[in-house]
């Protein structure tokens, strides 16, 4: 195993203060300017709340257009790879994924826990305000409403609120990391004892355990712009593992299917194939699809790639310090492993051609 050290540079977390900071001053300048330009202002929050659901998609492009062009400077963190099986030139390559940092979010003034999953609603629930502020201002624009009043106040609070909560949110090392993400780097390192002591044939597979995925996937960016000019994306898949270790509640994250060649089926086909054989429930959840998760800027670079994840109640505790190692049962574990040496089986049965999942 390689250790690959990355500077860090601008990460997500500081991209998203800044981003939540000209927001609030853009909510503020529209609201001084609706009694005048209340289309403008409308435009102008409609805007916002459009950008506030795709605040993940929005780091994702400047990552692509900064982070990926040059190495960043500055403090720094390291990806550990390992690549098993096969020397093989022409074989084909699978990523295994899983990030090994961990973090808290809590307020900066009370202090309490911030989780994912109360960030995520806080997000939306922005959003939704600056919706809300946009059709008050067209309401107020054809002299329906009286411009500036009680409900145009009310939300514009509102949004500089949840903008005050979300970009004041302070990151620590208070949570113990247990289901996000002790239970995937676990699966990978076991992964590595199943692969050394049963080498594959005919494929190549590398085990990358990735560092600050928390601060904004900075660590998959790194091991993207280390790798991309070897990897080639028709004959390199990727499969992350974020967030698992509760039975019976695996998902798979991703964006649409990508073929390798024209016989072979799509990733996450093959994926789903793999889980049936095994016994395994696993549904495509794409509800939050645009989540930060490591297997994103592979897909945004034309990687077939996909993640396993679970969604149950559990996830509630993520970022706070009650995510503990107790949360994760064997039985998940176990699932997500036999479902990946199932696919390592039948990309080994297929030789060098990704099998379709009706196995022809």
């Amino acid at each position: 195993m390689r250790e690959e050290a990355f500077g860090l540079g601008t990460t997500g977390s500081a991209f998203t203060s800044w981003a939540l900071g000209g927001s609030g001053l853009l909510c503020l300048a529209a609201r001084v300017f609706s009694p005048a330009s209340p289309w403008a202002s409308a435009a102008l929050v409609a805007a916002l709340g459009f950008f506030a659901l795709k605040a993940g998609s929005l780091w994702r492009s400047f990552a692509r257009r900064r982070v990926l062009r040059e190495a960043p400077k500055g403090r720094g963190s390291k990806n550990l790879v390992a690549e098993m099986g096969t020397g093989e030139k022409e074989a084909p390559r699978l990523i295994l994924m899983a990030h090994y940092d961990s973090k808290g979010t809590s307020q900066y003034l009370t202090h309490t826990s911030q989780s994912l999953t109360q960030r995520l609603l806080l997000f939306l629930t922005l959003s939704a305000s600056f919706f809300a502020l946009s059709v008050f201002y067209v309401l107020s624009a054809v002299s329906l409403l009286e411009p500036g009043g009680l409900g145009v106040n009310f939300l514009t609070a509102l949004a500089l609120l949840l903008i005050l909560i979300l970009a004041t949110a302070r990151t620590d090392n208070l949570s113990p990391g247990g289901l996000d993400n002790a239970s995937g780097a676990g699966v990978v390192l076991a992964l590595a004892e199943a692969l050394a002591s049963s080498p594959t044939r005919g494929l190549r597979v590398v085990l990358a355990l990735t560092g600050a995925e928390e601060l904004g996937l900075c660590g998959a960016y790194a091991l993207l712009r280390q790798q991309r000019h070897e990897w080639d994306p028709g004959e390199t898949a990727v499969v992350n593992i974020d967030t698992v270790g509760i039975p019976q509640k695996l998902r798979l994250f991703g964006g649409p299917g990508r073929r390798w060649g024209d016989q072979a089926s799509t990733l996450q086909e093959l994926l789903q194939d793999a889980a049936h054989q095994e016994g395994v429930s696993l549904r495509r959840f794409s509800l939050l699809g645009s989540l930060l998760m490591d297997h994103v800027p592979f897909s945004d670079a034309g990687y077939p790639a996909a993640d396993f994840s679970v969604v149950a109640r559990a996830i509630g505790h993520v970022h706070t310090r009650r995510d503990s190692p107790d949360l994760i049962e064997e039985e998940g574990l176990d699932e997500v492993g036999r479902v990946i040496l199932r696919v390592i089986s039948l990309i080994e049965e297929a030789a060098t051609v990704i099998p379709s999942a009706d196995g022809r």
